[in-house]
């Protein structure tokens, strides 16, 4: 696994690598909604049919994450990225070239698998080859390259669609996954784990606290109880987190009364104090092994702060600082949570376990928006706060339990 004697440079470099090609699966997820306008004219298709383009993304990427973690473990990380580096650059360009809806839904189809290898590998990389006292940082800066890459996609294809056309974005896109592949071609030495045996461990292996030598069956990845915490915590994370994002403007406009622009404004201080949370929240990660204690405070503040948005007895004026504090510390808590995930891998195992664990954050993201649309569709805003907030309260408990059963693990691994 990662070792103490990596230099900064090294570090740095992979982190680098690591993060920018994040970014790049996130620019993906938002590539085609920019162009459903265009895509409507040149079609006729209704939004509703545009809308399960998203819906085959994430559910073929919801689908194929759990699986490429085994893949993961099997070929190694870095081969695995390249391989969804070039699914998503094939598909971009294969969708530029589209002349039916049906085509497009297909490249939609081929993005989601692409996208479902990064987690799996991304954080395999990041275990293994980055030193273990810059883990926190680098899970840091991994969780903001993708907040950048979902910033950056509006902007990026909006104008290139306006100016050039909905086909000359999708070839953009394809041009943009194959720097970046040729990026990670080029520093293979640097980003190649080492070999490991696949299956057992000998018995003069070491064994690293935080990742126990077990029998590494299907069943003992999928039973092993901190992966199983890990697995809810993610989507309950992922519903509350994207359906803040999501359906924030609209549940605080039906509340508070607040214009379609403050209501934006707030959402767009609720994203950026998430991108400081993950900063602060990656030296917290470095600097404590509480890592769950971390992830539950996290997850209450981010909880209160929904249960009195949602009685609706907040002030106007501190609307604006709710959604800062709320933001803040919900991205506060994503380095300590992948450190969880870590903790819950058992050696020559964690591309199986955070394939499997990230795999909820597409479930979560797929769940929320029909919950939270159903609410504000029979005008209920106020319990569409609710439900966020007691998402992010059973994800204290989660968060508890999850070191608990790392620690029975470990300990049973090691009697």
């Amino acid at each position: 696994m990662s070792t103490q004697a990596n230099t900064l440079r090294g570090d740095a470099r992979i982190i680098g690598l690591i993060g920018l090609a994040h970014g790049v699966s996130h620019l993906f997820q938002l590539l085609l909604p920019p162009l459903f306008p265009q895509l409507k004219r040149e079609f006729g298709v209704s939004y509703a049919e545009l809308g399960l383009l998203v819906t085959v993304l994430y559910a073929v990427s919801g689908v194929s994450q759990a699986l490429a973690g085994f893949v993961v473990d099997r070929l190694g990380a870095r081969r695995v990225l390249m391989l969804g580096l070039g699914a998503l650059a094939t598909a971009a360009a294969l969708g530029s070239l589209a002349h039916s809806y049906m085509l497009v839904a297909v490249c939609a189809g081929l993005i989601g698998l692409g996208n479902s290898v990064f987690h799996p590998a991304d954080f395999s990389i990041l275990n293994t080859k980055v030193s273990a006292r810059r883990l926190g940082h680098a899970f840091s800066v991994h969780g903001m390259s993708g907040n950048l890459g979902y910033a950056t996609a509006p902007i990026l294809f909006l104008s290139i669609s306006s100016a050039y056309g909905w086909r000359a974005a999708l070839f953009a896109a394809s041009v943009i996954a194959l720097v970046m592949l040729g990026l990670v071609w080029s520093h293979s030495a640097a980003l190649d784990e080492p070999l490991r045996a696949p299956a057992t461990q000998g018995r003069g292996a070491s064994k690293p606290a935080h990742a126990p030598a077990l029998p590494l069956t299907t069943l003992t990845v999928l039973l092993n109880g901190a992966v199983i915490s890990c697995f809810l915590f993610f989507i309950f994370s992922a519903f509350a987190g994207i359906g803040a994002q999501n359906f924030s403007p609209s549940m605080l406009a039906a509340i508070y009364g607040v214009s379609p622009m403050l209501a934006a404004t707030m959402l767009t201080g609720f994203l950026a104090s998430g991108a400081g949370g993950m900063i602060v929240g990656g030296f917290l990660a470095n600097g404590t092994a509480r890592h769950d204690v971390v992830a539950a405070a996290g997850s209450a503040g981010a909880a209160i702060v929904f249960m009195v948005l949602a009685s609706g007895i907040a002030p106007a004026p501190v609307l604006f600082l709710l959604m800062c504090f709320g933001g803040f510390v919900i991205g506060m808590t994503n380095p300590s949570r992948d450190m969880l995930a870590r903790l819950a891998a058992p050696q020559g195992a964690a591309g199986r376990v955070f394939g499997i664990v990230y795999s909820g954050v597409d479930l979560g993201a797929a769940i929320s928006p029909a919950v939270l649309g159903w609410l504000l569709d029979h005008r209920h805003p106020q319990w569409a706060f609710m439900i966020l907030a007691m998402a992010l309260c059973v994800n204290v408990v989660l968060a508890l339990g999850a070191r608990q059963y790392s620690s029975a693990v470990l300990a049973k691994a090691v009697s």
